[in-house]
């Protein structure tokens, strides 16, 4: 319960401070409340201290580890961000990790299949039209069964060289053309075919069996005979290996191209072929990046280098790369222990305040009293008694006139004074605060409205100053030509907020945006602070519940008076009516800058004849 004496004599609604914090009933309550602060004093410094010390651990550990993420990395991915933003979806992505990881598999796939799995991919095409996903997995569990097979030898796969593939249901047919070579033969000198019934058997091989030519086929019984034995006896290896009939054709066909089993990364690639499936199933906006479940070929355009999609999961990776690092960054809640840390320093400052409080009450009562009488009728305030006062009230909150005509003159006699608003501020009216401090801060905004009364103030009054600021200057002390020229554009036209940034020693932006929505404040945001506004109040409701911009262009009109809009006025007085028309009309509150254009409105709406019915509601 901090006493803060305000200082207010120009009649305010709040009045001063002063008699009532030392009145009986509030010493009382603020010397029983000191009295049981002190006896915790000592607990408030060491969870001071403890507090501190923990928050103060916790930024140099994120600081530490956040300087692992470089600031160029960021930006350039930042950048790309920025070049792919016509992406359909990509926020929607870069939020989703299933996604993101589905990009990853989609290029870590394609990756290999163009690399080490590029036998793989020539093994699909040798047996569908279409690879597909489905079939990649499956060629891709086939690899540890196959592993365990014994190997062909060199002579058994010069034989399998005959065809291009094979498959369980060619077993048959094969064995059948065997045994009608061995019939078609004739025993002159010899076995001979005849010509014509060679001829035949080569052409019915040719269209019933894969084989590289089928030309003089008759000429290679042996080599179909042995082709046939290594096929049947790897239908039954793969048998004993476990490998479904019905995915044979891939294995034949593997070891007829001669392809090794592979087992280096094919459990990783397969784990991501699995999951690339997944999500393909589950979510259809990844088609529409070009990602195919029933046709790879979309892998081929995956490994360009500069495509769209080759960049797009580029930068999926690095995005996901970023996001773990960010990620990995230790989390503390900072806002939350700053705020305890600022509520246990709040009651230490209590603590410090009432303190003088009751010590100033209780030592120096006369004096006390004597200041009651001093401030209840407004005089100025004795040199000695002030030093009393200031020591008891370290932090006074006054009207900017009260410096100027009840604080005593004295160079420095603040350690610090604040001026807020400081654009309704002129230079006259602070000067007296400026003497009476040891450093300033000034806060204000120069583009809001401006003090009326200096900028409507005369050039000759305002010349007529100038010179005799420069000329008590000069009496004081030389001159230098940066003062000089500093005090050449000295206007008391001007707020003091304009005429402090030509001196101060440091300026600030305030961003953050608390009093208004981003739909309020983002046309001021862009017209007058460069986009600089950060709005952080949050809609609970549509914009189209909260809002209506009604736009209205003016016809050139000449207006009844200077800042009068009598086409905005009009419409006000439609959207009136169109209220007063409803079962239960609201009270309308219209909001103008100007007194001209309110004293308008009022007349307008007087001079209606449905003026009564539109007075109902409070307007």
């Amino acid at each position: 319960m901090a006493a803060i004496f305000r200082i207010r004599f120009c009649g305010s609604e709040t009045g001063n401070t002063y008699g009532k914090i030392l009145s009986s009933q509030a010493l009382s309550a603020i010397t029983t409340h000191h009295r049981v602060a002190s006896a915790g004093a000592g607990q408030l410094r060491a969870q001071i201290s403890k507090e501190e010390a923990k928050l103060k651990s916790e930024i140099n550990e994120l600081a530490a580890k956040g300087q692992a993420i470089d600031v160029g990395e960021l930006s350039a991915l930042t950048r790309r961000e920025g070049n792919l933003a016509f992406v359909r979806g990509l926020d929607a992505i870069l939020s989703d990790d299933t996604r993101l990881t589905a990009l990853e598999d989609a290029r870590a796939v394609a990756g290999w299949l163009a690399g080490e799995g590029q036998p793989v991919m020539r093994l699909m095409r040798a047996t569908a039209s279409k690879p597909c996903l489905a079939d990649l997995a499956r060629i891709l569990d086939l690899q540890k069964a196959l592993s365990e097979i014994p190997g062909v030898p060199k002579d058994d796969l010069a034989a399998l060289g005959f065809f291009t593939g094979f498959a369980p249901h060619c077993h048959e047919a094969l064995e059948n053309f065997v045994r009608q070579y061995h019939a078609a033969k004739q025993p002159v000198v010899g076995y001979l075919f005849t010509r014509a019934r060679a001829r035949a058997i080569d052409e019915e091989l040719g269209r019933q069996l894969p084989c590289r030519s089928a030309l003089e086929a008759h000429k290679q019984v042996k080599t179909l005979v042995r082709a046939a034995t290594v096929l049947s006896s790897l239908r039954s290896s793969f048998g004993k290996a476990g490998i479904a009939v019905e995915h044979h054709h891939w294995a034949y066909q593997q070891v007829i191209d001669k392809v090794a089993p592979m087992t280096d990364r094919v459990p990783e690639i397969l784990k991501r072929v699995t999951r690339l499936q997944d999500a393909l199933a589950r979510d259809a906006e990844l088609g529409g990046l070009g990602i195919e479940a029933e046709d790879l070929g979309w892998v081929d355009t995956a490994c360009v280098e500069g495509s769209l999609f080759a960049r797009l999961t580029d930068f999926a990776a690095e995005y996901r790369d970023m996001k773990e690092r960010f990620s990995a960054l230790p989390e503390f809640d900072y806002v939350g222990e700053k705020s305890r840390l600022e509520s246990l320093h709040t009651q230490r400052l209590a603590h410090t305040i009432d303190e003088r409080v009751v010590e100033f009450a209780y030592e120096h009562k006369n004096l006390a009293q004597s200041l009651r009488d001093i401030i209840r009728k407004r005089q100025r305030f004795p040199r000695e008694a002030f030093e009393h006062l200031k020591q008891a009230f370290p932090c006074m909150i006054a009207g900017i006139r009260d410096y100027a005509e009840y604080v005593p003159l004295e160079q420095g006699l603040f350690d610090l004074v604040i001026i807020d608003e400081a654009s309704q501020v002129s230079i006259a009216q602070a000067f007296p605060a400026f003497v009476r401090a040891k450093q300033l801060v000034v806060l204000g905004d120069k583009r809001q409205f401006s003090n009326v009364k200096t900028t409507t103030a005369s050039r000759e009054i305002n010349t007529k100053y100038t010179h005799e600021i420069i000329d008590n200057f000069r009496r004081e002390s030389a001159l230098d030509a940066n003062t000089l020229n500093r005090l050449q554009k000295f206007n008391i036209k001007v707020s003091v907020l304009e005429f402090i940034e030509r001196i101060a020693n440091y300026n600030a932006l305030l961003k953050k945006h608390f009093r208004g929505y981003p739909e309020l404040i983002s046309f001021s945001s862009k017209t007058f602070y460069r986009g600089q506004l950060q709005a952080v109040k949050i809609r609970g409701k549509r914009i189209e519940d909260v809002i209506c911009f009604s736009y209205l262009a003016h016809d050139g009109r000449v207006e009844p008076a200077k800042n009068v809009n009598s086409v905005e006025a009009e419409a006000i007085l439609k959207e009136l009516r169109d209220l007063a028309e409803l079962d239960m009309p609201p009270s309308v509150g219209v909001i103008t800058p100007h007194t001209e254009q309110q004293a308008f409105l009022v007349q307008l709406v007087s001079r209606q004849h449905d003026a009564d019915r539109l007075n109902e509601a409070p307007i």
